[in-house]
This record gives structure tokens, sequence and C-alpha cells, in this order.
């Protein structure tokens, strides 16, 4: 996996009392160990996040359960896609149709 250093790069500038605003959860992280790992490291910072797309703040009770839920959707979603491509490439395969990575352009 690439290191994502912007990300890193930010994390490590927020200071206590900050607030890390994202657009959307994805693009913050790739997975919910991921992502509870980067809101554990900014807690330890006493850094707060806001998520524009979902009007959600991390500073309240309620933002940490509802993050961590939705986290947990997204990383469902993206493994039940990434098995369905897995599937179509298999398909593919069997049929002599797959030409490796020619077939996603």
């Amino acid at each position: 996996m690439a290191t994502r250093t912007q990300l890193q790069a930010a994390i490590e500038f927020v200071r206590e009392n900050d607030v890390l605003v994202v657009t959307k959860i994805d693009r913050l992280a790739r997975s919910i160990s991921d992502l509870l790992a980067i809101i554990q490291r900014l807690e330890h910072k006493k850094v707060g996040m806001r998520i524009l797309n979902l009007g959600m703040d991390t500073q309240t009770p309620t933002g940490k359960l509802m993050l961590t839920v939705l986290g947990g959707i997204a990383q469902f979603e993206r493994e039940i896609m990434l098995e369905r491509q897995r599937e179509g490439v298999a398909k593919a395969k069997a049929t002599g149709k797959y030409k490796g990575r020619s077939l996603l352009h």
C-alpha cells in the first residue's frame, strides 16, 4: 500500500484543540482499522475531526459512534465490491476474455 505522505503530514501538523476537516470518510481511511488508527492518533493529540458530507463531528459521543458504524459499513461495501470484482475476473479468465488491466481502460 502506498504511503500517504500528505495525510501523515496533516496529522503531524495539527495541534491540541485543532479540528481536522475532511470531505468524505472514504478519502480519509482505507479500512475500518485504518480509520480507527487515525482517530486514535488525533484523540491522543486532542484534535477533533469533522466529516463534511456527513455533517459529523468526532468531538461528540454521537459523532464518534456514528463514525465507527459508518466506517464499518464502508469497509463492508468495499469488501463486497472487491469480491464481485474477483468473481468477474475469474469468470472472464474461464471464458478466455480476460486480458489483464486492458479491460479496465
